[in-house]
């Protein structure tokens, strides 16, 4: 019997200024038809935006602090490619998610995946 694979966890995270309301980010994203975005609220996010990826193990949140945005991501696999997965899912967002927001000023941060 062979052993079960490792699950490979992986969290980021980074701001960026945009002029675009929540609502209008989601009206982007959903044009784009990368994957089925939903607008949230919760007591600690407030008003956000998130999305599953790759068969649900990889997830995106966008959210408002203060000045700016945050696009936070957690991905969470035991698949053999697991690492080029995440890889890939980071270039999503850096080619295609945050230039469809208008995404500016763009740095990592800390993730609260």
């Amino acid at each position: 019997m062979s052993e079960p694979e490792e699950e490979f966890e992986e969290v980021g995270a980074w701001a960026f200024k945009s002029d675009l309301s929540l609502a209008q980010m989601l009206a982007a994203l959903g044009a784009q038809g990368r994957w089925q975005w939903s607008e949230r609220d919760s007591d600690y996010w407030g008003d956000y935006l998130s999305a599953w990826a790759y068969d649900d193990c990889a997830r995106v949140r966008i959210f408002e602090e203060d000045d700016f945005f945050v696009v936070d991501l957690l991905f969470e696999s035991s698949a053999a490619d697991a690492a080029e997965k995440w890889q890939a899912f980071q270039d999503e967002i850096m080619t295609g998610v945050l230039p469809a927001l208008g995404a500016r000023d763009v740095a990592e941060t800390e993730s609260y995946g």
